[in-house]
């Protein structure tokens, strides 16, 4: 399967910025089995999701919205970010990526 890679490649927090995978699964993606690879592009293009976006209303996956734990989440390949105190939802990659920047990680 082709890497989801657009060329544009700028990481900030363990998130690239051009396609929204974390440094672990760019890493990995030549190891990954299909099913794996296409469980990321359908997470990075939406299809797979289990919440939306705090910030911009996108659908996102969350494992653990979705039941698993935490270890099983992408977000947990990325540098922490604070919560906000009145957050209710998890962020999306895109948003995840821009908030990494915001923080200058």
């Amino acid at each position: 399967m082709p890497s989801p890679c657009i060329g544009d490649c700028r990481a900030v927090g363990g998130i690239c910025l051009g396609c929204g995978r974390t440094l672990g699964e760019i890493g990995r993606w030549s190891a990954m089995d299909e099913a794996q690879q296409v469980a990321v592009i359908q997470e990075l293009q939406g299809e797979r999701s289990s919440a939306r976006c705090e910030r911009c209303g996108e659908p996102l996956y969350c494992a653990v919205s979705a039941g698993e734990g935490i270890e099983a989440c992408w977000c947990n390949q990325t540098r922490p970010l604070p919560m906000a105190p009145d957050a209710t939802q998890c962020l999306c990659r895109r948003c995840h990526a821009l908030a990494q920047q915001q923080a200058g990680r």
